[in-house]
């Protein structure tokens, strides 16, 4: 991954890798062909560009967060001419960042925690949302370190 751009804001974390699931295309080929005539080249699973400081990831559709489908009727929507971007909402952002924590057992991410709850302090999330979504990934017990840290924020 990565190294995230630096700030004066302790809150503040971008990462430099950019998932687009692309609704439109039914093949990884089709955008991958799309993507490499724009100057991309591909090294492994992230395409890279040398004249952008950010990787691009094309994966396949639907989105997921753990074994759970993410909703993409409450996520935010820009939109430009016939172009629309669907972003993940502060929720289903902060339930990406928990699952590197929650998922991964023998290397658990302490920078995604760290990162979810400071998503979570700055922007209202649904909890309950969070903790359904916990249970049904079988982490109820280990999202007590979230919400730990985000109550001593709070």
């Amino acid at each position: 991954m990565a190294e995230p751009l630096q700030s004066t804001r302790p809150d503040f974390y971008q990462s430099r890798d950019l998932d687009f699931v692309l609704g439109f295309w039914a093949s990884l080929g089709s955008s991958k062909q799309c993507i490499l005539d724009l100057g991309f080249q591909a090294k492994g699973s992230p395409f890279i560009h040398t004249q952008s400081p950010f990787t691009l990831d094309l994966p396949l559709g639907p989105f997921k967060i753990g074994d759970s489908d993410v909703s993409m009727n409450d996520c935010a929507i820009l939109t430009k001419e016939d172009m629309t971007l669907k972003i993940l909402s502060p929720t289903d952002c902060v339930r990406d960042r928990l699952s590197w924590f929650l998922l991964y057992h023998t290397n658990p991410d302490f920078s995604a925690l760290d990162q979810a709850v400071a998503v979570a302090n700055r922007h209202k999330i649904d909890l309950e949302k969070t903790r359904e979504w916990a249970k049904a990934e079988g982490e109820i017990e280990r999202l007590a370190y979230f919400e730990q840290r985000l109550k001593a924020i709070s």
